[in-house]
């Protein structure tokens, strides 16, 4: 639902990292990923791991989206729905795992 006045936005945090999505200037989504410490995905730091870095924050974008995408158009049981509510353990190891 969305309400007039309220803007709406996701954050989800894995250790230092952080994945943020909201309307930019109420007109487009925007969903950005950021890697403070790449250590916590066991990759060193370095321009050289900055490909990896970049490719992993795009999976990271790409499956949060299609997630969204599938559960658009579905019918959730009120237990779904309760379940929503609470935070969910592992995001980032399950996409990036």
């Amino acid at each position: 639902m969305i309400t007039d006045g309220v803007e709406p936005s996701l954050h989800v945090e894995y250790k230092s990292s952080h994945v943020k999505q909201y309307f930019k200037e109420q007109h487009a989504l925007r969903t950005e990923t950021t890697i403070n410490n790449p250590k916590d995905f066991d990759i060193r730091k370095g321009v050289d791991n900055l490909t990896h870095l970049r490719d992993l924050g795009q999976g990271v974008n790409r499956k949060l989206l299609e997630v969204e995408g599938v559960s658009h158009h579905c019918v959730l049981t009120q237990d779904a729905l309760d379940r929503l509510q609470h935070p969910t353990i592992g995001f980032f190891s399950k996409i990036c795992g």
